[in-house]
């Protein structure tokens, strides 16, 4: 059953304040990336605590968000006669009013822009953070040169420390 042209308009008029809420959100996300080198660099520990404090509420909106998006996908899709699977933003433009459409398009650039934004600062974060490390170790390994094993931790978050291998060796 398809809706009337009003009806669709209301739909997706809520539809665009779910995007807007999400480019919202990922616009955090960039800056949360961003600052996250800015405090490791700075050495800031406060703002590096907040930051990750702030990403486990972010995600709880985030999830939020993707629900009330597909809900209303859902929506969308039985008010224009279609599959919950053909209500993507490029299709959507093609089954509203020119204005909505309009309105569509311009979320979904940015929304486009956005992604690759995070993409790019995620990959410029996770290279700031590994060489961070790297650093870290080759300074222990310096310091520490007839250690076994100095505990670092590796991607997967487990660290390897060789056996009676303390930071300092009480017996010097």
């Amino acid at each position: 059953m398809t809706a009337t042209a009003a009806e669709i308009h209301t739909l997706v008029g809520e539809f665009l304040a779910v995007l807007d809420e999400a480019i919202r959100l990922q616009e955090t996300a960039v800056d949360r990336l961003k600052g996250l080198c800015d405090a490791v660099t700075a050495r800031n520990e406060a703002a590096l605590r907040q930051i990750i404090d702030d990403a486990g509420m972010t995600s709880a909106k985030f999830a939020a968000v993707e629900h009330a998006r597909q809900a209303l996908s859902a929506r969308l899709a039985a008010a224009v006669g279609c599959g919950l699977e053909e209500v993507t933003l490029s299709r959507l433009v093609r089954r509203v009013s020119a204005e909505d459409a309009q309105a569509i398009e311009e979320r979904r650039r940015r929304i486009t822009a956005l992604v690759g934004d995070i993409r790019r600062q995620h990959r410029r974060t996770a290279a700031f953070v590994g060489e961070c490390a790297h650093v870290n170790r080759a300074f222990l390994l310096g310091l520490f040169p007839e250690m076994e094993s100095v505990k670092t931790y590796g991607h997967r978050g487990g660290h390897s420390r060789g056996v009676g291998a303390g930071l300092l060796d009480a017996r010097s």
